[in-house]
């Protein structure tokens, strides 16, 4: 993905023929509400759009390398820094656990909608999915408090377990203090199960 920030600034093909990203970016777009050449042939509106896909890149690389991703900084205007331009802040960088929760949100919420913009169809698929469930559901100060307040993962054997009847007790104990269940066969890790209540 680093590749991205120079394949946008390009402004002449291998030929040294004038890019013309007007068209480029109508075909590369189908889900955009503007459909009209003229529109991403003004400078600024390419420079929001390409600041949405350095934003996408750069969230990607963090997750890649590990690193936090709700240590944000300040919002920034969708747009590139120009000589004589700098681009406006519109927030500062959050400064509370629920400021940093509504940042990730925004952030989730515009490459959601980048995704839209690429294949409306993956866009539906994903928007459909339990991963997009999910990640709203992880977004939610409520969520945040649980996590601060959760009990250690209980543990599960089927190596010695005796019977389903155990696991069973063992599943409704762990639903109640609303822990986690790692689940082992032997010293094999079968799975990770998060115990729902209402």
């Amino acid at each position: 993905m680093d590749f991205g920030p120079h394949l946008l600034n390009l402004k002449a093909d291998s030929h040294n023929h004038t890019l013309d990203w007007g068209p480029i970016l109508v075909d590369v777009l189908p889900g955009h509400r503007q459909r009209q050449a003229t529109y991403w042939a003004k400078l600024k509106h390419r420079d929001a759009l390409f600041a949405r896909l350095d934003l996408c890149n750069e969230l990607r690389n963090r997750i890649a390398h590990h690193e936090p991703i709700w240590k944000l900084g300040p919002l920034m205007g969708e747009g590139r820094p120009r000589k004589g331009i700098p681009l406006i802040i519109n927030a500062p960088a959050p400064s509370t656990p629920a400021g940093a929760l509504a940042r990730l949100r925004l952030l989730y919420d515009r490459i959601t909608e980048l995704l839209g913009w690429l294949s409306p169809a993956v866009a539906a698929q994903h928007t459909a999915s339990e991963m997009h469930l999910r990640c709203l559901n992880l977004l939610q100060p409520e969520t945040l408090e649980v996590y601060r307040h959760a009990q250690p993962p209980a543990e599960i054997d089927l190596a010695i377990a005796t019977n389903l009847r155990t696991v069973r007790k063992a599943l409704r104990h762990a639903a109640r203090r609303r822990q986690s269940v790692i689940v082992k066969d032997g010293h094999r890790l079968i799975g990770h199960l998060t115990c729902l209540v209402p």
